[in-house]
C-alpha cells in the first residue's frame, strides 16, 4: 500500500543549491518582474553587476599611477564592466566607476591632493560559487597574475585566493560573504 502522498510536506526541508545558469536565469527573471514594485532598482541587469540588490553603500576608491592598464585589468581578468570614465583635461582618468556583481570600485589616476596618497588598498571581492572561484583563480594563473595566496579553503567556510594587481593592490576572490551590520 503506498504512503501518504502528504507524508513529503512533513518531512525536513532540505535546501537544494540550483545550477549557476538556472539561479542565474531565475534572478534575471525576478528583477524583471519585480523591478517596477521596488523603490531606486534598476531595471537592467547585466552578466557582471548583480542589480537584484540596492546599490552599496561602501565603495572602495584606487588611486592609480596609471589607471588606464589598472581598468583593463581589472576589465580583462575579472570581468569588471567600466560604468563610467570620465577624463581630466589632461587626457588622464578624473573618475571611473567599475563594477562587479553588487560593488563598484573607483579608479582614477594620481593626481595633486590629499586622495593621491592613499593605497595600496585590499579589494575583496565574493563569488557565488566555489566552481566561480575556481575559473577566476585558473584565468589568473593563465594571465600570469601575481598569485599571492594560493587556492584554499579556510575554517570560516571560505573557498578563495590572493592576488597582487600591477598597482600593487591586494585582492582577495572568495566564496566569503559576511552578513552586513552588527551580530
Amino acid at each position: 500500500m503506498p504512503a501518504d502522498p502528504l507524508d513529503q510536506l512533513r518531512l525536513p526541508v532540505t535546501p537544494l543549491a540550483p545550477g549557476a545558469p538556472f539561479a542565474e536565469e531565475l534572478r534575471r527573471r525576478l528583477v524583471a518582474e519585480l523591478a517596477p514594485l521596488l523603490p531606486n532598482r534598476p531595471e537592467e541587469d547585466t552578466m557582471a553587476s548583480d542589480t537584484s540588490v540596492a546599490a552599496p553603500t561602501i565603495t572602495v576608491a584606487m588611486p592609480c599611477d596609471d589607471a588606464r592598464r589598472m581598468i583593463d585589468w581589472m576589465v580583462e581578468l575579472f570581468g569588471f564592466e567600466v560604468g563610467e570614465l570620465h577624463e581630466a583635461p589632461d587626457g588622464s582618468v578624473a573618475h571611473a566607476r567599475l563594477s562587479w556583481r553588487t560593488g563598484n570600485v573607483f579608479v582614477s589616476d594620481r593626481h595633486p591632493g590629499p586622495w593621491s596618497g592613499t593605497g595600496p588598498v585590499i579589494v575583496c571581492l565574493a563569488a557565488d560559487t566555489a566552481a566561480d572561484v575556481d575559473r577566476l583563480y585558473a584565468k589568473a594563473r593563465a594571465a600570469g597574475a601575481e598569485v599571492i595566496q594560493e587556492l584554499e579553503d579556510t575554517d570560516y567556510g571560505d573557498h578563495g585566493f590572493g592576488l597582487r594587481d600591477p598597482e600593487g593592490n591586494l585582492w582577495a576572490i572568495g566564496t566569503h560573504r559576511p552578513p552586513v551590520g552588527p551580530g
